[in-house]
């Protein structure tokens, strides 16, 4: 199993999540959140290109989302992601997957992979 962190532009999260419950993966959590990633060169250039307001002179607005999946899972749900928000521009977004060592569904106490289900 692995959890899927995935930060986003606010302005993708909509077609992301369409896309992602096309694709199967009908569960997961979603925060707005703020930071930011290596810059090439100037800040200046991400500044241009944002859409949302920028906090300070380095935070900027972003959607994450956390999904868990089984592994043989993974790459579709990193691909589908990939293809709705990549644009070449700095701050696509970012992608980590982490591994899970085990779930449980409170409900019926299922543990593994059968409480992701």
């Amino acid at each position: 199993m692995k959890l899927l962190v995935i930060i986003i532009r606010h302005e993708k999260y909509v077609e992301t999540r369409k896309e992602l419950e096309n694709a199967g993966f009908s569960s997961y959590s979603s925060l707005d959140v703020l930071g930011r990633g290596h810059l090439e060169g100037s800040a200046e250039v991400v500044k241009k290109t944002e859409q949302k307001e920028t906090y300070g002179s380095d935070l900027y607005s972003r959607k994450m989302m956390e999904i868990y999946v089984i592994d043989k899972q993974v790459e579709k749900a990193v691909e589908t992601v990939i293809r709705v928000n990549r644009n070449g521009l700095h701050g696509d977004g970012k992608i980590f997957v982490l591994p899970v060592k085990t779930a449980r569904r409170v409900r019926t106490n299922e543990k593994g992979e059968i409480a992701l289900l």
